[in-house]
């Protein structure tokens, strides 16, 4: 079986979990990508509005995609926000993407 052929199969038995895993090296080492629940979308709001002082920061779900959290300024998106599980150890990841067009608007 191939490594994709084994991904595909990972990926329709996980009832809980991510449509996909992010594979880190072998495919026995992997990250797994949960739903981010209500609980924790406010509690990661309420942190990173103190951290970059803006009470404009705002954490949307995703309605498509449960593991993906929208990261909001205003009404604007700046990024995505999921939460990755390895080992027992739970992180978030926040992407946040600058077009280069916007880096002119200044």
């Amino acid at each position: 079986m191939s490594a994709r052929q084994a991904a595909i199969r990972l990926r329709r038995a996980a009832f809980d979990l991510e449509p996909f895993a992010v594979a880190h090296g072998p495919l026995t080492d992997r990250i797994w990508r949960r739903a981010v629940d209500r609980t924790e979308i406010t509690k990661l709001q309420d942190y990173l509005r103190r951290k970059f002082g803006n009470d404009t920061i705002k954490l949307q779900p995703n309605m498509r995609r449960k593991e993906m959290v929208e990261v909001m300024i205003g009404d604007e998106q700046i990024g995505t926000l999921y939460k990755d599980v390895d080992e027992g150890e739970t992180s978030y990841t926040v992407t946040i993407s600058i077009l280069d067009i916007d880096l002119e608007e200044g």
